[in-house]
C-alpha cells in the first residue's frame, strides 16, 4: 500500500444465497492457537531451521519486536526475568512448543510464562480498519545459514582434534549448541486486506510461493478463495494487445513524439525545444502515447514491451518514449503486448483573478498486461495487478484533513487507500472489457 505495488486479488467462496464467511472467519481466528504469532513462528523458523508464517493486525507491522522479553519463572511469587529477543530465543529456543492459557493472556511451559501483550492482538476488532473490513501483515520467516554453519562447526571441531563429521555425537552437540544464532533468519511483510462487504482478499504480492504460502493461511482461517475471472470477461493477450495498439493509434502526441525524436537525433536532449502550453510539456515528458477512452485520458509509459513483427515469440523492451517512438516508426508490424497506463482528467480551472488554465489530474496507473494468472500445474488462484499506484492519495488525505480538521489515523489511512485501490481496479477491467469489446 501507499507506493507503487503489484497486488493477486482473490475471490472469497461463498455457499449459494449465503453471505460471506465472516463467521468461520471469527471462529477459525479465535481457534487459532500459537504458531502464527509472530515471536513463536521466528522461534520455530530459527530452531527447526524451516520456513514459517506469522501474522500482525493493519496498525503493528513489527508486532513482537519487543526490545526485551520479560518472563516469569514462578508468576505466583512474581520471580521475573528480562532478556533481549536474541537471548531468549536461543535460551528457550522450544517456545512454538509452548501452549496458551486459557485466557489467551500468556505462553506458558511449567511454571514458566511469558505475557502475550506486546506479541500478539487476540481481540479482532484490532485487525478491522473500517465495517466489514480487515487488515494484516503477513509475515514470512525463513531460517538461513547467514554465518555459513558449515564451516564454522568445521572451525569448532578442530579445536576438538578432528573434522566435524568425524566426531562423536556428544562432541557434535556441544559444536551445533555453540553456533546457534538468533539472527539467521529473514523476514518478508506483504500486506492483506480481507473484505467481508464485497467478497475478495487482496494480497500485495506476485509471488507464487507467497500467494500458496497465503492460501495455506487463509484455510486455516475457514476462508475458501477462487480466481475473480469475472472482471475479465473475454479479455485475453490478444485482446490486450489490439487494445493497447489502438490507443497508440489514438494518441493525440504521435507527431509530437517524433518531432521531440528527431531533435534529440540532432542536438541531443537538451536541444528538444519544449512545448509552449505547460501541460501539453508534462504529457510529453510523461508518456509515449496519450489517448481518451470511457471519459479518461489515458496515458501510456514505458517500460514498454513489444512484438516486432506478428512471428516473434519474444518481446523486445523498450525503456524510454524515444525508443517506442524509433521503434514503431521502424517495424510497421510492431505490436504492444505490455505498457504502463495512467488514467486521467484534463481539467478547465479558473483562478481567483479570472485566468483559465488547464490541469492534468492523474487518478491512477496500473500495467496493463496480459499476464494475469500464475502458471504451472500447482499454481495457486488468483488475478496479478501489476504496477498499481493510488496517484492521487496525497491530495485524498488533504481532503479528509481538510474536511474533518484532523490528520488520519492509520486505520484511515487504509481505508482511504483501500477504496480508492478498490475503485481503481474495477474502473481498470471495466473499462479494459469495454475497449476489447470494441476492438
Amino acid at each position: 500500500m501507499f507506493a507503487k505495488e503489484t497486488w493477486t486479488l482473490l475471490k472469497l467462496k461463498q455457499e449459494e444465497g449465503e453471505p460471506f464467511p465472516f463467521e468461520a472467519f471469527k471462529a477459525a481466528f479465535e481457534g487459532l492457537g500459537t504458531k502464527h504469532i509472530p515471536l513463536v513462528a521466528i522461534s520455530q523458523a530459527i530452531h527447526e531451521q524451516t520456513q514459517t508464517v506469522g501474522i500482525a493486525p493493519f496498525s503493528t507491522p513489527r508486532l513482537g519486536d519487543e526490545e526485551d522479553i520479560e518472563f516469569y519463572f514462578n508468576k505466583a511469587e512474581k520471580e521475573f526475568k528480562v532478556e533481549d529477543l536474541g537471548s531468549f530465543l536461543v535460551n528457550y529456543n522450544d517456545l512454538f512448543e509452548w501452549e496458551m492459557n486459557d485466557a489467551k493472556t500468556e505462553l506458558v511451559k511449567g511454571t514458566l510464562s511469558v505475557p502475550l501483550a506486546p506479541f500478539w492482538k487476540s481481540n479482532l476488532d484490532e485487525w478491522k480498519f473500517t465495517e466489514g473490513v480487515y487488515g494484516m501483515w503477513f509475515m514470512d520467516f525463513e531460517y538461513i545459514d547467514a554465518l555459513d554453519s558449515a564451516s564454522k562447526k568445521e572451525q569448532l571441531a578442530y579445536g576438538y582434534g578432528a573434522p566435524f563429521k568425524l566426531q562423536s555425537g556428544e562432541i557434535k552437540k556441544q559444536i551445533q549448541d555453540q553456533i546457534v544464532d538468533a539472527n539467521t533468519f529473514t523476514r518478508k511483510h506483504y500486506q492483506i486486506v480481507l473484505d467481508f462487504n464485497l467478497g475478495y482478499i487482496w494480497v500485495n504480492t506476485g509471488s507464487k510461493p507467497t500467494i500458496m504460502s497465503a492460501c495455506a493461511l487463509f484455510d486455516e482461517l475457514g476462508l475458501k478463495v477462487d480466481t475473480p475471472t469475472d472482471l475479465l470477461g473475454d479479455t485475453n493477450a490478444d485482446a490486450i494487445s489490439s487494445v493497447l495498439n489502438g490507443l497508440y493509434e489514438s494518441s493525440t502526441i504521435n507527431e509530437a513524439m517524433v518531432r521531440r525524436l528527431n531533435e534529440m537525433k540532432l542536438h541531443g536532449p537538451k536541444g528538444i525545444e519544449p512545448d509552449p502550453d505547460a501541460v501539453q510539456e508534462k504529457i510529453l515528458k510523461a508518456f509515449c502515447a496519450f489517448s481518451e477512452a470511457q471519459g479518461f485520458h489515458l496515458g501510456m509509459s514505458t517500460p514498454l514491451a513489444l512484438y516486432l513483427s506478428p512471428g516473434f515469440v519474444t518481446t523486445t523492451g523498450a525503456k524510454t518514449s524515444f525508443e517506442v517512438t524509433e521503434l514503431f516508426g521502424t517495424h510497421e508490424e510492431a505490436t504492444i503486448a505490455e505498457a504502463g497506463l495512467t488514467f486521467c482528467y484534463l481539467i478547465d480551472k479558473v483562478s481567483k483573478t479570472g485566468e483559465a488554465h488547464r490541469i492534468l489530474d492523474k487518478q491512477f496507473s496500473i500495467t496493463a498486461t496480459s499476464n494475469f494468472f500464475f502458471t504451472g500445474e500447482t499454481s495457486p488462484p488468483g488475478l496479478i495487478i501489476k504496477g498499481l499506484n493510488i496517484e492521487n492519495f496525497k491530495h485524498i488525505t488533504k481532503v479528509h484533513t481538510t474536511a474533518t480538521g484532523n490528520a488520519p489515523t492509520i486505520a484511515e489511512f487504509w481505508q482511504m487507500y483501500y477504496d480508492a485501490m478498490k475503485v481503481s481496479v474495477f474502473t481498470y477491467f471495466s473499462i479494459l472489457k469495454d475497449l476489447v469489446e470494441q476492438a
